[in-house]
């Protein structure tokens, strides 16, 4: 039976109707239909449970009318034409076919029937089109093919480790978790920890075809969801479309590329430790890199957006970014020596599973301030560079965003090293804020565009190799080793 029920709840949601087509197993002629008759009978989500897809059909279509032969059929090769063009609609295309009907007394197609004739003629055409996904709207998951292995520490028995594996289509932005079995209860966890690892449901959920999410699938006509995986769907407000079976190309092409690094990353980098329980070998599963920032704004910005292009940095998906943003009562924590104790306090916060010896925290913060006071400069070293990484730029962070900008190092930083070290202000302004002002044009403390310098992270990099990189020869030398910190975790592989 048509599910009424699912169309009329992912029609409430927002979804395309070929997202509602994959999902529930019907052709575009019946979405159309369920959508125009639910409208034209007021029923939309949420529908009482006893509202079921039989007692759909019986309100929705028990007198539907039969619709007449000597309607005018729609210029095919015109439309297939005018769909190419940008912004143009089928319910465009629909409004003008009918003003023509009426200019010429021909009796014109419902749209309903208009998108149905046009749906038979692009399937006579074999068209087939690319979807672009946007970000955040889909999640593929898949359990991985390579088992892991945990050693139970009272018989020494070798106990089998499943990886579950959740990954973002656009941003290739993965999620892995370790099992002890592939059973439903396990499933259903995977889902909940993975959306809370996101911080968001994606709007469309891409399963394996395994029991716990589809309990058959013979195609988008005839398919079948898992009961418990369909009410996970319907407590999320996603949408479920199954890889299609043995059409690996249609199917889920991030989740089994990343499924295969996870597979070698598990059975490689991992293949000479040893693990005595499930949450040893979820620790070892991700490498964490925390940054925590002097600044309020500008910082936060950046990092916001490297973290948001970590697929075009090529950023190993099992290496994690986090940004430890401060909350209100942490906000005037700002000092070096305080963004230090912070940091050693969040290392012990249950929220954020730190783990000693894989993990690592990035403190950001500017050297100015230590500039007639190297002892305390040293000191602060001393104290923070023994179990974090310190991420220094002197006089401060506005040196590395003026990096990013092609030849600022030689239209710029050179011929200004001397000022910049001094970094006076004149009104409100210090001096390497005014240079990064006239390349950007725009406030850097209170304009989030400033993030969007994260895409040229790549120029940075390579400039930033033309000053002094050292954070310990830094007195009187325009300084800076962010952009070597962020080179060094694109290298890293987990390892």
């Amino acid at each position: 039976m048509t599910k009424y029920r699912e169309i009329i709840r992912l029609t409430g949601l927002g979804f395309s109707q070929r997202n509602i087509m994959a999902s529930c197993g019907v052709s575009q002629k019946t979405v159309v239909k369920v959508q125009k008759r639910a409208r034209e009978l007021n029923i939309s989500w949420s529908l009482d449970e006893s509202m079921t897809d039989t007692e759909l059909q019986k309100l929705m279509f028990s007198k539907e009318s039969k619709v007449s032969a000597n309607k005018r059929i729609p210029d095919y090769a015109y439309i297939r034409k005018e769909l190419l063009r940008n912004g143009v609609s089928k319910k465009l295309l629909w409004t003008e076919y009918m003003e023509d009907c009426r200019a010429n007394g021909d009796e014109p197609l419902m749209y309903s029937q208009f998108c149905y004739h046009i749906q038979q003629d692009e399937q006579k055409h074999r068209a087939t089109m690319h979807i672009n996904r946007k970000p955040g709207e889909q999640v593929e998951v898949d359990w991985a093919g390579d088992l892991a292995t945990i050693i139970d520490p009272d018989t020494g028995e070798i106990i089998k480790g499943y990886i579950f594996v959740g990954v973002m289509t656009y941003s290739q932005y993965a999620y892995v978790e370790a099992f002890l079995d592939m059973k439903q209860k396990s499933w259903i966890n995977a889902h909940v920890h993975m959306y809370e690892y996101f911080g968001g449901v994606a709007r469309i959920l891409v399963p394996d075809n395994c029991k716990t999410a589809v309990v058959h699938n013979g195609g988008w006509k005839d398919q079948q969801i898992n009961e418990t995986y369909q009410e996970l769907a319907e407590h999320y407000g996603t949408a479920i479309i199954p890889a299609r079976v043995r059409a690996p190309k249609e199917g889920k092409p991030n989740v089994e590329g990343t499924v295969g690094n996870i597979s070698t990353w598990i059975t490689a980098a991992l293949r000479n430790e040893q693990f005595f329980s499930l949450a040893e070998l979820n620790r070892a599963i991700r490498d964490k890199y925390f940054f925590i920032c002097e600044g309020a704004n500008t910082e936060i910005w950046y990092f916001r957006k490297l973290i948001d292009i970590r697929k075009f940095l090529n950023i190993h998906p099992l290496i994690d970014i986090r940004l430890l943003e401060k909350t209100e009562e942490d906000k005037d924590i700002s000092f070096p020596r305080k963004l230090i104790a912070f940091a050693e306090s969040q290392k012990k916060n249950p929220e954020i599973s730190f783990d000693e010896e894989r993990d690592k925290m990035v403190i950001v913060f500017d050297a100015d301030i230590f500039e007639e006071k190297v002892q305390d400069y040293d000191d602060v070293l001393a104290l923070g560079g023994e179990n974090n990484i310190l991420a220094v730029s002197n006089p401060a962070f506005e040196l590395f965003l003026l990096l990013h900008f092609e030849h600022a190092y030689e239209e710029d930083i050179k011929p200004n090293e001397e000022e910049i070290i001094k970094n006076q202000k004149v009104g409100n302004q210090t001096f390497i804020y005014k240079l990064l002002l006239a390349r950007t044009g725009i406030n850097p403390k209170k304009n989030s565009e400033i993030g969007e310098l994260a895409k040229k992270v790549d120029i940075a990099i390579e400039q930033e190799k033309k000053i002094n990189e050292d954070i310990h020869a830094c007195k009187g030398k325009v300084t800076c080793n962010i952009g070597k910190i962020i080179e060094e975790i694109r290298s890293d592989s987990g390892e």
